[in-house]
């Protein structure tokens, strides 16, 4: 663990901990006790009931790893509310804005926790960035879509995030990948269509 939080990201990020206190996925900090993350990262842990608790620690490092309780999960759309008391994450995201608004070519960002297939760990990575537009999946999933070349495992649940002014406008849902090239790099969104993520 590290003795200071690193300044380089945001205090409104943490990491989602399996038992083993190594990084499923990421979170942000909504306003305070107010966590957000993908449905598919507290599958993973076996933790999507009412009540069900999972080990939340600061993205930044330099803090403990602290209890939240699962609130509600929205598992069509792939988001999930966890609340927690003290202590919390060192800040709240400054806004959210609907996925909606974004203009096509928009840069974008993602920070969160990654997986990298290397000899060295990396506790988090900034993934650059530009909107895409959206689609519907199924007939009734509305989707965001962003391309992205370093969106990694362990990012799902993290903000996407509006690079003009850090606004969320999304949640990391999961990266495309396919054996052909088609759609290279593209990074679905769970996308909010209101300015409250859930």
């Amino acid at each position: 663990m590290n003795a200071q939080p690193d300044p380089r990201v945001p205090a409104y990020l943490g990491r989602i901990l399996d038992s083993g206190g190594n990084p499923a996925g990421t979170c942000f900090q909504l306003r305070p006790g107010l966590l957000i993350t993908a449905h598919h990262v507290l599958e993973s842990l076996g933790a999507v009931t009412e009540g069900d608790v999972v080990n939340v620690d600061a993205l930044a490092g330099g803090g403990a790893p602290f209890p939240a309780t699962v609130a509600t999960t929205a598992p069509l759309h792939d988001l999930a509310v966890l609340k927690t008391t003290a202590p919390t994450l060192g800040a709240s995201v400054p806004g959210a804005a609907p996925t909606d608004a974004m203009v096509a070519g928009e840069p974008v960002l993602v920070t969160g926790a990654t997986h990298v297939e290397d000899s060295y760990t990396y506790r988090f990575l900034d993934a650059l960035g530009s909107w895409q537009g959206a689609t519907t999946r199924d007939d009734a999933i509305p989707l965001g879509r962003l391309e992205a070349k370093a969106v990694m495992k362990g990012m799902s649940g993290a903000p996407v995030r509006r690079k003009a002014d850090d606004v969320v406008v999304g949640i990391v849902s999961g990266r495309y990948n396919s054996a052909d090239d088609w759609l290279r790099n593209s990074v679905w969104v769970a996308a909010p269509r209101t300015s409250r993520p859930c």
